[in-house]
């Protein structure tokens, strides 16, 4: 369920700045959008707060 909530996130912020300037938010949206990225950007965080991908050749985490 996680990773299907991060896809939605994810595919939300690549197509919302075609169709929606910041200067047209409300305040309070983007004080919702500011508080869901921070917890995405938390909980995809190590716990030294660093972000590791996967080489795709070796498999190793870099």
């Amino acid at each position: 369920m996680k990773g299907v909530s991060i896809f939605i996130i994810s595919l939300w912020l690549l197509t919302m700045p075609h169709y929606v300037s910041a200067s047209s938010l409300f305040a309070v949206t983007k004080a919702q959008l500011q508080t869901t990225m921070i917890t995405f950007l938390g909980e995809a965080a190590d716990e030294t707060g660093e972000f590791g991908v996967i080489d795709r050749e070796t498999g190793v985490r870099v």
